[in-house]
């Protein structure tokens, strides 16, 4: 039998023996999973976002319904859903549950609309570490090391030992010599 490991926990790979699992136990297991998938599916529609972690569980949760299913049947399984579809709809409530199974994102496009008519964070003012001069962080000239003119990074990597440690961006200015 295939092992399929559970995102959540490191206990998942080990089988339990001995336990005399009913068919109303694995149907109740199977409306908990389905409860997760929906939860997961529901945040990452609702938000307009998705992380690794939700595709990771909910690829676990389809190969776990994968082995039920044979197990339990079609009723049991539909019957299963519906009882966590129930769950999930009463935990978010019908407001946000119908603009999920239409696929909308309404907290997502929310949130965006709300960033977007922020404010931007001042940002700080510092000298830069090479030439002195103020250096803020903007678009228009960007800076390294939180405090250093992108003009005078070569003079900086040649000083700084934090700086000096990235190999890679040194290759990429190319004027530091490494010892």
């Amino acid at each position: 039998m295939e092992t399929i490991l559970n995102p959540l926990s490191q206990e998942s790979a080990v089988l339990v023996t001995g336990y005399p699992l009913t068919r109303e136990e694995l149907r109740i297991l199977a409306a908990h999973w389905t409860s997760v998938y929906i939860e997961a599916s529901a945040d990452a529609t609702l938000m307009n976002s998705v992380g690794s972690a939700d595709l990771r569980l909910l690829e676990y949760v389809a190969a776990r319904h994968r082995l039920m299913e044979p197990l339990l049947g079609d009723a049991a399984m539909r019957e299963a859903v519906r009882e966590a579809e129930g769950r999930v709809r009463d935990r978010i409530g019908d407001e946000l549950y119908a603009p999920y199974l239409k696929g909308e994102s309404p907290l997502g496009d929310q949130s965006e609309a709300e960033w977007a008519e922020r404010e931007p964070t001042p940002r700080p003012v510092c000298p830069c570490a090479v030439c002195g001069e103020d250096v803020t962080a903007n678009d228009e000239e960007p800076t390294f090391c939180g405090s250093v003119h992108i003009r005078c990074l070569p003079t900086h990597l040649a000083e700084c030992g934090v700086c000096r440690s990235h190999p890679p961006l040194a290759r990429e200015i190319g004027s530091v010599e490494r010892a």
